[in-house]
């Protein structure tokens, strides 16, 4: 098939999944499908692997699934598609990225980026809330969307690009005009998830540069050192966290999500009720998954209407059991992040951070295009392939 049209078609599925103003619209998400479903059926013809067809089966199994149980379609739609993203990753971009440099589409997804981030940053010194907003689906989503404004999923898209942002910023191979567009990505995602009034955010990006400068040292005392000095700095923080929460409630305006959501941390630590809030509906999903995964440890619930609905990897153990729900955990977050922690720092960073996100989060169906296209080009660009 045409290199050409390869690319035309990564350059969009890319766009589709990190443009807010393309997240509405059949004809979008039809054109996003035609391009992945066309090139894997292409694939197809040329043969398929045990791990492939192993990718197909776990689709096929949530779908049936979902017909058994009774479950809408639409509650599959997110792991549907991050199989499909893990299928076109191994099928197609892995074929086409071992023949040709691609790496020119890692800056494409940050100029994106840039431009998204600046839209929603904007508009964030509006309504300050508006991500928040956005996150529950109101009636005023559309209308945000078509401004440019990232919500839920598009925070944690740029999230999950944020890695290979840090890592093209520092990389000397790289031409002036890719790192200034990768610090450029860097910079405003790391303000964004500050302004985002998403709490997960905020502490994902601030830990992640430093992360990162831990992965990127080479030489293993060293590493074994600062990751000694992280753990005791840890435990000081984790025995002092109380004061820390105090003073921290103290530098914001104590009225705005971030402010709750520090006083819920700070009311469960000493033994206070949180029964009303935000985080307290947290903890008893979290539980409710819990609940299910010893319940029904090997059958899952099988449906998705008995899960917490808050953490991507607890409820898949939940729905599908320990066995199916960790294959597909793995297919989905671990696989395209493997890698060896003492070389590629930027799929290191990525990796503790997906599971954080995945484990008190639900991981985007937009983030299986960074995950699969991303960080697979970033293989073949390291050579690492």
């Amino acid at each position: 098939m045409s290199r050409k049209l390869f690319k035309l078609a990564l350059m969009y599925i890319l766009a589709w999944c990190i443009s807010p103003p393309l997240s509405y619209g059949t004809l979008y998400r039809l054109l996003a499908l035609l391009f992945v479903g066309g090139f894997i059926l292409y694939e197809c013809m040329r043969g398929v692997s045990k791990k492939q067809a192993a990718i197909v089966g776990l689709m096929a199994y949530v779908i049936v699934i979902a017909f058994v149980s009774g479950d809408s379609l639409s509650y599959v739609t997110t792991p549907v598609i991050l199989l499909a993203f893990a299928l076109f990753g191994d099928m197609v971009v892995d074929r086409y990225a071992a023949e040709d440099d691609l790496s020119w589409l890692i800056t494409f997804a940050f100029a994106l980026f840039i431009v998204w981030n600046i839209c929603t940053l904007i508009n964030l010194q509006i309504s300050p809330n508006i991500m928040r907003v956005l996150a529950k689906n109101s009636d005023v989503s559309f209308d945000y969307a078509m401004r440019g404004v990232g919500g839920y999923g598009y925070m944690y898209t740029c999230l999950a690009a944020l890695p290979l942002g840090l890592a093209h910023t520092f990389d000397r191979q790289k031409g002036l005009i890719s790192r200034l567009t990768a610090l450029a990505f860097s910079v405003t995602t790391f303000i964004l998830a500050l302004e985002s009034q998403y709490l997960m955010a905020a502490l994902v990006a601030i830990l992640m540069p430093i992360l990162f400068g831990i992965f990127s040292i080479r030489n293993i005392k060293v590493k074994a050192v600062l990751i000694m000095v992280a753990l005791v700095g840890f435990t000081l923080l984790y025995l002092n966290i109380e004061k820390l929460l105090t003073w921290l409630i103290g530098l914001t305006d104590q009225t705005g999500a971030i402010a709750r959501k520090l006083q819920d941390l700070l009311d469960l630590i000493r033994g206070e009720s949180v029964e009303d809030s935000d985080f307290a509906t947290r903890i008893e999903r979290y539980a409710n998954s819990l609940n299910m995964i010893v319940k029904y440890p090997v059958t899952g619930t099988l449906t998705y209407m008995r899960v917490g609905k808050h953490s991507t990897i607890l409820d898949l153990l939940a729905q599908y059991g320990l066995i199916f729900g960790m294959l597909i955990a793995k297919v989905q977050l671990v696989d395209p992040l493997r890698t060896h922690l003492g070389e590629a720092s930027a799929k290191a960073v990525a990796f503790v951070a997906i599971l954080l996100i995945g484990t008190f989060n639900v991981i985007p169906f937009a983030m299986g295009a960074i995950l699969f296209i991303l960080y697979r080009i970033y293989d073949f660009e390291r050579g690492w392939e």
